[in-house]
C-alpha cells in the first residue's frame, strides 16, 4: 500500500473536542493529540466548522511532512470511548451514591 497524502487523510485519528467558554469567544477547539495537540489544532464557531478546519490543517501538515520525509504517526486500535464531563460552572457532575 502506498502511504501518500490520501492514505494519511483516510486514517481515523482520535480527536479531542473542547467547548470554549463565552469568555474565550465561544465555539469549539479540536485537536489530534497523537499528532501534536498544539500543531494539529483548529477552532470554529460550531463543531462542524472546527472539524472542517481541522481537515484542512491535517492536509497542509501531512503534505509538508511527506515533502520533508518526516514520519507521520499512525493511529493504533481505537480505545473505548470515555465520556469527559463538561465543566458546568462548578456543578457537581458526579451522581451522589
Amino acid at each position: 500500500m502506498v502511504k501518500n497524502l490520501e492514505y494519511y487523510m483516510s486514517l481515523s485519528y482520535t480527536i479531542m473536542v473542547k467547548p470554549l467558554s463565552a469568555e474565550d469567544g465561544g465555539g469549539f477547539l479540536v485537536s489530534i493529540p497523537l499528532l501534536g495537540e498544539d500543531t494539529f489544532t483548529a477552532a470554529g464557531d460550531t463543531l462542524e466548522e472546527a472539524l472542517a478546519v481541522l481537515e484542512d490543517v491535517k492536509r497542509d501538515h501531512f503534505s509538508r511532512m511527506l515533502e520533508l520525509g518526516i514520519p507521520i504517526p499512525e493511529p493504533g486500535p481505537l480505545p473505548p470511548v470515555i465520556p469527559i464531563p463538561l465543566d458546568r460552572g462548578g456543578e457537581n457532575l458526579q451522581e451522589e451514591g
